[in-house]
């Protein structure tokens, strides 16, 4: 909800193929080493936390249909975890909130208290997919402006055995298609590829492989401004990963450093045309989104400006450009 009290604009936005794709393979990783109510709780916070109520809500669903109660789900929203839940899982979703805002960035302390509650090299590497993946959707979900799903009053008591079942074909028929993609996808070689090779290889980083393939390959937005979008956003998360490939490729681009750091620094961008500066105003917008109402209307401007597909090329990229910055913090973890 957006904390200012601004309201959001209220029209409904069609979701194209390729977001639809990449929302879907972010929502169904294959998860191997955290127990799957973990998972959903992650996703759960993960989402208040960005203010994605679409997210919230459908994550929320599958909670109540997968056996928790309302009480709990709303115990866990107000950050009530209470005894009921392990130190161990307390421990992973505020590493997940914090990773989440990356406003500081979880640092080595963070990581060694997961590891002081039991979780393994690979499980940490999910606690950290689960929570990039949840940021893509949200991303999307939020910047596309999906409004919420209703979910009928005692869920949890009436629908708790048929959703369930439907919940968990949904899931494992998507997760069957994730693979099949993952395959296809496994050759990525492309930014961020390197980081993905130095974690220890859990199914998930498969997923992730295709959803920067979506990225980073086929675009309506040259690969020059996808750099410059990328090294914005990295920027202003204090991602050096994400710098390095926004610099890497922006010098074989032409630009000098200097011009390199002008713009990812003070946002220079005298030298670019409006196209340019609408996507780097809206990668800049895309970090915080507690309150979602400037992203939403950005948004909807460059679909008016720019049209739907360098809309969703630009939702998509950096949903994924928000993702993999936090990302990074794990890397060096196995």
């Amino acid at each position: 909800m957006p904390r200012s009290g601004e309201a959001l604009p209220a029209d409904e936005t069609e979701v194209g193929p390729k977001l639809v794709e990449c929302m879907s393979t972010a929502a169904n990783l294959p998860v191997e080493h955290l127990p799957r109510s973990l998972e959903s709780l992650i996703a759960l916070v993960v989402s208040q936390d960005n203010s994605c109520r679409y997210c919230v809500q459908s994550t929320r669903f599958t909670m109540l249909a997968s056996g928790f109660s309302e009480r709990e789900v709303q115990n866990i929203l107000a950050d009530l975890y209470g005894p009921a839940l392990p130190e161990g899982d307390r421990a992973a979703l505020m590493f997940a909130r914090r990773l989440s805002r990356s406003n500081p960035r979880p640092g080595p302390g963070e990581l060694r208290a997961l590891r002081d509650h039991g979780f393994t090299a690979p499980a940490i590497t999910e606690v950290a997919a689960v929570t990039a993946a949840t940021i893509v959707a949200n991303r999307i979900g939020t910047a596309s402006n999906l409004q919420p799903m209703h979910i009928p009053d005692n869920v949890d008591r009436w629908y708790h055995t048929v959703t369930r079942l439907v919940a968990r074909w949904k899931a494992h028929r998507e997760r069957r298609l994730n693979t099949a993609r993952a395959r296809r996808s496994s050759e990525y070689d492309g930014p961020g590829a390197r980081l993905l090779s130095s974690l220890p290889d859990v199914p998930a980083l498969h997923g992730f492989r295709h959803i920067l393939g979506l990225a980073w390959g086929e675009s309506t937005i040259p690969l020059r401004t996808r750099a410059m979008m990328a090294g914005i956003v990295g920027r202003l998360v204090q991602c050096d990963v994400s710098q390095q490939i926004a610099h890497y490729w922006l010098e074989r681009g032409g630009l000098s450093g200097e011009e390199i750091e002008a713009l990812l620094t003070r946002l220079d961008t005298r030298s670019l045309n409006e196209s340019d500066r609408r996507l780097l105003e809206l990668a800049r917008t895309s970090v915080r989104v507690q309150n979602p109402a400037p992203l939403v209307r950005q948004t909807r401007a460059l679909r008016e400006q720019e049209g739907p597909e360098v809309a969703d090329d630009a939702i998509l990229f950096l949903a994924v450009a928000n993702a993999m910055c936090r990302f990074t913090v794990v890397q060096g973890v196995g």
